[in-house]
């Protein structure tokens, strides 16, 4: 006989079961594999030269300029090149370079000759290739980076005694220097007072105070330097680091013997050195080595611009063939559209333009080298021509016997040669 259920138990049993509230245990991420840049893009190569940067920096500064401050700039070795960004002669829209070209060209550098190299020819990025398509100055001494230190008041009065400042800190400290040099007298006056009361207040107490005559500060002179840090950092000696060598900061505030300085020569010797380091850091890594992912530093978009002017790769922009520097001639989106077509980069060897090399300094020539040896050499042959004929009486001013008697001294000459060289060959 079954056992009837209670009423309680029964209804019980019909309400809903109450859920035991758990709490939700966070499953641990899996750890993402390190990713692999090199692994994964083995021809990764960083090139930090940026053409926009410094455009955008002198379009937000050069209606603040003063007159002494543009005289000054101009006054630099580097002027034909700031001034196509100051007057904006150059399209912005013809400098977009591809570093998929660049990537593609480093391969065909010859690290021994430093030489960028298709088939059996190649050219190479000369101090007189900067000149042509920079119009940086090509004479004067060497630049050497060495020392990479320097202490000199300006760096303590902008930087303070911190490490090498980024291009946000130079281009800050340049706003505020352009905004003190345009102060009124009497308003510089106050701030420069201002800083030196700061300063007493941060000498210990009871520290003997020594009156040191302090050197007025020519800010319209430290506006132009900052100028060329900037240009020299982002464009010109632009690193993956974004800094610029201490040596290079020097040369830049010392405004009085920049022009004695080959700065063209400075621009070329730093990119060969550092594509010649990429590559060998190229063929250690083919052979089993390790090898960091590469950083070109320099201003790499010379090379892309040194292809059109030795290639027939495209041509001139239209109406622009003749202008000078060369920058301005060539569109780089033009010439990314055509490299793209080229499969295979030895095929550039026969669209390579001819250029002798100099004597002198064994570089390649362009077009100006060509010319300036042209005029020279017409110019000795001119005066060996004058001194040949120095002392030699003018037929117009000789008699009809002086010109009989010339022609027998010259008759009897040529005789006398004859004789001299028959005897010569019979000894």
């Amino acid at each position: 006989m079954e056992q009837e259920m209670s009423p309680q138990k029964n209804e019980a049993e019909n309400q809903p079961k109450r859920r035991i509230k758990t709490m939700a245990q966070k499953s641990k991420p899996k750890p993402k594999p390190n990713y692999d840049r090199k692994a994964k893009h083995p021809d990764y190569v960083q090139f930090r030269c940026n053409a926009y940067a410094f455009n955008s920096i002198i379009r937000h500064i050069k209606d603040k300029l003063n007159e002494r401050q543009k005289k000054l700039l101009k006054k630099t070795p580097f002027w034909n090149l700031i001034e196509l960004f100051y007057r904006q002669r150059i399209d912005m829209n013809n400098m977009n370079k591809s570093d998929l070209d660049l990537v593609q060209l480093l391969k065909t550098f010859d690290p021994d000759t430093k030489s960028f190299k298709f088939g059996t020819k190649s050219f190479q990025i000369t101090g007189n290739a900067v000149t042509q398509i920079l119009g940086l100055p090509n004479e004067g001494k060497s630049v050497k980076l060495v020392n990479d230190r320097y202490t000199a008041t300006f760096r303590t009065r902008h930087f303070g005694e911190k490490g090498k400042p980024s291009k946000n800190q130079v281009e800050a400290e340049l706003q505020k220097t352009i905004a003190l040099a345009n102060q009124p007298k009497t308003e510089k006056a106050k701030t420069e007072q201002k800083k030196k009361t700061n300063k007493g207040k941060e000498k210990k107490e009871g520290e003997e105070e020594e009156e040191e005559e302090e050197e007025e500060v020519d800010y319209d002179k430290e506006v132009v330097s900052l100028i060329l840090i900037l240009l020299c950092m982002t464009f010109l000696f632009a690193n993956s680091s974004s800094t610029l060598h201490w040596k290079l900061f020097e040369h830049c505030v010392n405004l009085d013997t920049l022009s004695s300085y080959s700065w063209a020569r400075a621009v070329s010797a730093y990119m060969n050195e550092s594509l010649t380091t990429k590559a060998k850091a190229k063929a250690k890594a083919k052979k089993g080595g390790e090898a960091s992912i590469g950083a070109v530093s320099g201003c790499t978009i010379l090379i892309l611009f040194l292809l059109c002017e030795r290639t027939n790769i495209i041509q001139p922009i239209l109406g622009k063939e003749k202008e000078t520097p060369a920058i301005l001639k060539w569109s780089l989106m033009e010439l990314h559209t055509r490299f793209n077509q080229i499969k295979d980069l030895n095929d550039i060897e026969g669209i390579l333009k001819a250029y002798k090399k100099r004597k002198t300094t064994g570089e390649e020539g362009d077009p100006l080298d060509k010319e300036k040896e042209k005029e020279d050499d017409e110019g000795q042959q001119g005066e060996a021509e004058e001194a040949e004929n120095q002392g030699k009486p003018n037929d117009a001013d000789q008699t009809p016997e002086l010109k009989e008697a010339g022609k027998k001294k010259m008759f009897e000459n040529m005789k006398l040669e004859k004789n001299l060289l028959q005897f010569k060959t019979s000894w």
